[in-house]
């Protein structure tokens, strides 16, 4: 019943996985970089990036299941894995 009434409300029940995500945001940014609007060392830096986070989040994660408990940890694992060799910049 609640899902009849979620879909008569609109509300959806598919999400693409945060690997489709972050190719469709880098497939815009690397528009952006070829439209000038952002410089290369920022297109190199959000691809750096989002290889790091789908591979914390979970690849096929679903965007819509994301929460924001699900970034906890986010920092730890990332030196982790860097071990401890990550650039911080203020």
């Amino acid at each position: 019943m609640k899902f009849f009434a979620d879909m008569k409300q609109a509300m959806s029940y598919c999400s693409i996985a945060s690997a489709e995500t972050t190719e469709k945001y880098l497939a815009v940014s690397k528009h952006d970089f070829e439209m000038r609007l952002i410089v290369a060392s920022r297109y190199d830096t959000l691809k750096s990036h989002l290889k790091y986070w789908v591979a914390f989040i979970d690849r096929k994660k679903k965007a819509k299941d994301l929460k924001c408990r699900d970034c906890k940890g986010y920092y730890e694992w990332r030196h982790a894995q860097a071990k401890g060799d990550v650039k911080q910049i203020f």
